[in-house]
């Protein structure tokens, strides 16, 4: 509740799209519909129907019995962590007022103290990333102008840490080097520059999926992609 209501005394009178859980209090649903929140509640699957996943072991894993598989019920191949692109995807194609500019973000105790003239699409599901507001970065009013705006995270970690570094390695034997680490929890930018972005992304995890070697158990390798992909160009901005 403090980030919508934080949000809102910023002034902000924009959209803002929540995923929340089907277990959500009474006094939270009543909050966000007095706030004129657009809630989309987010069920699991039974089971998860992707299999082939690699473990740790190197033999393929019941994703059912994984810690990291926790699936939606609209999207059972994927892990959440993956599968919420697809779900900002669809809240987007569902409101067509959601103009310039869009921040997604799965961050779920951000604290706003400026205006900035976005859309939220919040995923109160998983872990928390961190991420800078368009107003520190001085790039408040060109999000309706820049297609993609991506943020760095520590800068004294780089793309060599394993976290990016082995899921790319193993999956394209390919490697981006001492480069920044760009946080895939939080994007900013235009609405078609969004959208492609979601494209982009769903495409490279479809890929991702198909091979073995690239069907790692582990969390996080959605930063990886998103790194790969911005670092090999792909990603326009």
């Amino acid at each position: 509740m403090r980030f919508v209501g934080s949000l809102h005394a910023t002034g902000y009178s924009g959209h803002i799209l929540l995923g929340i859980s089907k277990l959500a209090t009474t006094e939270i649903l009543v909050y966000l519909k007095q706030n004129s929140v657009t809630t989309h509640f987010i069920e699991s699957a039974e089971q998860c129907t992707h299999h082939g996943v690699i473990g740790s072991d190197g033999k393929p894993l019941d994703t059912n019995n994984s810690h990291e598989w926790h699936c939606p019920k609209n999207y059972p191949d994927y892990k959440i962590s993956w599968a919420r692109l697809f779900m900002y995807k669809d809240w987007l194609n569902d409101c067509p007022l959601c103009t310039d500019g869009i921040m997604l973000t799965d961050a779920r105790d951000n604290i706003f103290s400026i205006g900035v003239a976005l859309i939220i699409l919040l995923l109160l599901y998983h872990y928390t990333d961190p991420f800078l507001t368009a107003v520190k970065l001085g790039v408040r009013t060109a999000a309706s102008i820049i297609e993609l705006l991506v943020f760095e995270e520590h800068p004294h970690v780089s793309n060599t840490h394993w976290l990016t570094d082995i899921p790319i390695k193993t999956c394209k034997d390919y490697t981006v080097g001492p480069t920044q680490v760009l946080c895939s929890g939080s994007i900013m930018g235009s609405r078609e520059g969004i959208m492609k972005y979601l494209d982009v992304m769903q495409k490279e995890m479809a890929d991702w999926m198909t091979k073995r070697k690239c069907r790692l158990d582990m969390r996080g390798n959605n930063q990886s992609i998103h790194n790969y992909l911005y670092y090999t160009g792909q990603l326009k901005n």
